[in-house]
């Protein structure tokens, strides 16, 4: 079972030009799967859009399988269709 370790190894391995390999994949599904079902996430308005960013693990290996640096609104959908919570974490004011 992936640990948070292996979790920083596979990381830095992701080019976020190019889409994850097959086997970047599978690993990330099985760390996914080890981890608990809710992931968080932060909501930044950039230029007037809402992005949603990644803050936990399991919430960046959704990004990377998708190939994104934040998660789309479909995406956020599947997740949950997954079984996942989602989670927001709170705004910083400064």
């Amino acid at each position: 079972m992936p640990t948070k370790k292996d979790w920083t190894v596979w990381a830095d391995t992701i080019n976020p030009e190019e889409m994850p390999t097959l086997e970047q994949k599978k690993w990330a599904a099985e760390f996914v799967m080890s981890r608990p079902p809710s992931i968080e996430v932060r909501v930044k308005d950039v230029y007037g859009n809402q992005m949603i960013y990644p803050v936990c693990d399991a919430a960046k290996v959704f990004a990377a399988i998708a190939g994104t640096k934040t998660l789309t609104q479909q995406t956020l959908l599947l997740i949950k269709q997954l079984g996942y919570d989602i989670n927001i974490a709170p705004q910083s004011i400064c």
